[in-house]
């Protein structure tokens, strides 16, 4: 009677062990997914922000554009300080590139 007891206790062990493989397994594959979405919008976010205020800085200024995209590069880090842009990482992808399209079609 305790025998039997004792491995249907065992079962219902390794049954909960490999749930818990499991969902840390999913987890884990959403832990990472989530790290490239940020790593794509972020990226994105930087790439476009200093495409768009190289020409910007070097037409106000009359800087030499390669220092001009430089300085504009290292500008765009501090994009990311603004709470907006990390609650809203699609819709300030999508105001970026409205400016940049009014930009090249001016």
């Amino acid at each position: 009677m305790f025998f039997n007891q004792n491995k249907k206790d065992d079962f219902e062990d390794l049954r909960r062990q490999e749930q818990y493989e499991l969902q840390k397994k999913m987890n884990q594959a959403k832990g990472l997914g989530y790290l490239l979405y940020l790593y794509i919008t972020r990226s994105l976010i930087w790439a476009m922000c200093s495409i768009t205020l190289a020409p910007l800085v070097n037409y106000v200024t009359g800087m030499h554009m390669g220092l001009a995209t430089f300085l504009s590069m290292v500008a765009s880090f501090f994009i990311f300080k603004i709470q907006y842009v990390k609650e809203h990482p699609f819709r300030v992808i999508v105001i970026i590139g409205f400016v940049m399209y009014l930009m090249l079609n001016n």
